[in-house]
């Protein structure tokens, strides 16, 4: 049994299709078109008139979620409905809730950035109000969750992850990502599993957002009223501006942070990457590069940290664990010359049922601060500080940074690892 998925470029709704068959393995076939130039879809290319729609030897399917249950069904075995008819439901019910609370509010910010709807001033803010109330029920249903449903991914995880992705990657920057770490930590997880990243790459939230609201010159249509009331706003605000002495533009914290660094201590830790990238002992030997580390590791300027993720449990899978640390080091790229760290995936597989992902980290300064501001994954991870005086941390330091695949580490063989220099 095989079908065809009709979908325009890039299209979020056509993900969660697309990423479901790729999970269930069921045998799907992708039409992408191209939308009119004034962002209109091109009706006639699709069997139905709609986008996306999926083409069956039993006729047609419309609506994006039909299309995923449709898929999930066809493909019991890959359990995308859980493993029992109340998991079953409950997957109906994200997949339910989610179109109203999650996807149509983050469609009304989505499509006026995309220039595919007007700008209503009206509209907009609700949506945005409608969202973040969205967002905070799954904030508080991710405390203590790794998958919305059961202990594995689900037909709810792929369609809210979905739904999320032009979110994440347009306006939701790391000060509005600051209010949802658990759904931030979620979010990461589930798109850097290979079905997702095979679907639309690598994810990066976005660094800048972009508003999709109203703007001075070219935007949406704004009434008389609004206008007026915006003059007004400006002329108490250019009031106030002219009776209160200007005030300094607030600077980002990371880059403030960054600019007070020691910038000695900065040049000690690139220094440090060239000698481990070039060991003494050739590259397959890292431990014969520690003797230059101990000599010129200085307690004042830099520490040190063990960092062990808080939810281990959930790293059933190897090359799963593997890309969560991979993920973790690309959302730290803003800090390379005032950290060097390396995580290791251990086999823990026979005697604790997954692999733990650990890791130790230098940085300049005191504290894991630095760390903190760049990366939105920093508190999946407790982070405790090493003393170099301790024979015992000496060789978890050693071990961490030195033990490649299957050689001992923390009481486990090596699996893999992920450098940070």
């Amino acid at each position: 049994m095989s079908a065809t998925l009709y979908t325009l470029e890039a299209d979020s709704k056509a993900f969660k299709a697309i990423v479901a068959a790729a999970v269930a393995g069921f045998p799907l076939n992708v039409n992408e078109v191209a939308a009119n130039k004034d962002g209109s879809a091109p009706t006639k290319l699709s069997p139905s008139g709609r986008f996306p729609s999926l083409e069956t030897a039993d006729g047609v399917i419309s609506e994006s979620n039909a299309i995923c249950r449709y898929i999930a069904r066809a493909r019991p075995e890959s359990n995308l409905y859980g493993r029992s008819f109340f998991e079953g439901a409950q997957v109906d019910s994200y997949i339910d809730w989610s179109l109203i609370n999650l996807e149509t509010p983050a469609c009304l910010q989505v499509l006026p950035i995309l220039g595919q709807m007007g700008k209503d001033y009206k509209v907009i803010t609700k949506a945005q109000k409608d969202f973040h109330s969205g967002l905070a029920r799954l904030e508080a249903d991710l405390s203590l969750k790794t998958y919305l449903v059961g202990n594995r991914l689900t037909l709810a995880d792929i369609v809210v992850c979905s739904v999320l992705y032009y979110p994440f990657k347009f306006f939701m920057d790391a000060e509005y990502r600051r209010s949802y770490p658990n759904l931030t930590r979620y979010y990461l997880f589930v798109t850097a599993q290979p079905a997702f990243a095979k679907v639309v790459g690598p994810v990066v939230p976005c660094v800048t957002a972009i508003s999709p609201l109203p703007g001075k010159g070219k935007g949406g249509k704004k009434g008389k009223k609004q206008q007026k009331q915006q003059k007004q706003q400006k002329k108490q605000k250019k009031q106030k501006k002219q009776q209160q002495p200007k005030k300094k533009k607030e600077e980002d914290p990371l880059k403030a942070l960054l600019k007070k660094m020691d910038r000695k201590a900065m040049f000690a830790v690139d220094e440090w990457k060239r000698q481990y990238s070039n060991p003494p002992g050739g590259k397959s030997d890292n431990y014969s590069s520690m003797p230059w580390f101990w000599e010129n590791f200085n307690p004042e300027t830099c520490s040190l940290y063990l960092q062990d993720f808080k939810y281990q449990e959930e790293n059933k899978m190897d090359f799963m664990t593997n890309n969560k640390a991979k993920g973790f080091m690309q959302r730290s790229e803003g800090i390379k010359k005032a950290a060097f760290g390396v995580m290791q995936i251990l086999d823990g597989s026979e005697k604790l049922g997954y692999y733990p992902l650990k890791g130790v980290w230098l940085f300049v300064g005191q504290d894991t601060k630095v760390m903190e501001l760049a990366n939105p994954e920093y508190e999946t991870f407790n982070w405790t500080k090493l003393d170099h005086t301790n024979a015992d941390h000496k060789k978890l330091v050693e071990d961490y940074w030195c033990s490649n695949c299957e050689k001992e580490c923390d009481g486990f063989i090596a699996d893999d690892w992920a450098i940070f220099r």
